[in-house]
């Protein structure tokens, strides 16, 4: 990967994400959130500071949402243009530090730190579904691409799928120990999960592992994965590195972070990824 931008910012964030117009940043974090250009200077602020961390800001893939939640357990959907609050909702339980998108843009996910998620209408703003999950925190969580699935694993290790519009689960099959981070493929072939273990395990969207990529030195926190199927980003406290997913290796290190990456996200075309440091920085790489 070759660095694009090295973007200087004022907090530190917990959710990055190039815009799908890829000549902005969308970032959640302890200052709200708030939307920059690629020299960092601020161009929007969808929520100001509230003494509590966003853990999630998401773009809908057309451009036109921007929805977010955090630790004051409140779920906001913005018109993503004019800054203006579409829809707001309390969640029910926990603070909010997940969220998928379908990518119609009408669906959205919400996974809390306890042991709840709630799919969301984002027409409407309304609840569709509530599940909870038995025994377990929920710390990881994704929706399908058509918003039918949601697929969510913590702290006992097992993952499981879940029909949204039949509010019942399909499966649940044990992973390898306590799960950190869920995600999904666009195309809807597969899911991830990773954490603990160090490794990633790749999922059919049938409930069935059938790869799993190794090689990580460190607790898996964030990853992401190409719009293409083709790649998986993943970082923790100690590493960073991009995966190959046909031949499960690790293609290259991410660099450019001195004290750590904190979360990363692919872009929605797939030929960038960016990258948010715990120094107070946002990188921007180009896949090669």
């Amino acid at each position: 990967m070759e660095l694009e931008h090295d973007i200087p910012i004022r907090r530190h964030v917990h959710s990055v994400e190039l815009a799908p117009d890829n000549k902005h940043v969308l970032l959640g974090g302890f200052a709200g959130v708030w939307l920059v250009d690629l020299r960092g200077r601020e161009v929007r602020t969808y929520r100001e500071p509230l003494g509590c961390i966003v853990h999630a800001a998401r773009s809908s893939a057309d451009g036109k949402r921007v929805v977010a939640a955090g630790g004051d357990c409140v779920f906001d959907v913005w018109n993503a243009k004019t800054g203006k609050v579409q829809h707001t909702a309390k969640t029910e339980e926990g603070i909010v530090t997940r969220i998928s998108l379908s990518l119609d843009g009408k669906r959205a996910l919400t996974a809390a730190r306890n042991d709840f998620l709630q799919a969301w209408d984002l027409d409407t703003g309304k609840r569709l579904a509530g599940f909870r999950a038995a025994k377990s925190f929920v710390l990881g969580a994704a929706i399908s691409p058509d918003g039918k699935l949601a697929v969510h694993a913590g702290t006992d290790g097992v993952v499981h799928f879940f029909d949204i519009d039949n509010d019942k689960e399909i499966s649940a099959s044990p992973g390898k120990g306590w799960v950190e981070v869920v995600e999904r493929s666009d195309d809807g072939r597969f899911f991830i999960s990773g954490g603990r273990d160090k490794s990633i395990i790749i999922w059919s969207k049938n409930g069935q592992r059938f790869k799993t990529l190794s090689g990580f030195g460190s607790t898996i926190m964030t990853m992401s994965i190409s719009p293409d199927g083709k790649y998986v980003a993943a970082a923790g406290a100690r590493a960073a590195a991009l995966f190959d997913v046909a031949s499960g290796k690790i293609i290259e290190p991410i660099t450019g972070h001195v004290k750590g990456m904190s979360c990363l996200r692919f872009s929605f075309d797939g030929k960038r990824l960016v990258t948010g440091g715990n120094d107070n920085r946002i990188c921007v790489w180009r896949l090669k």
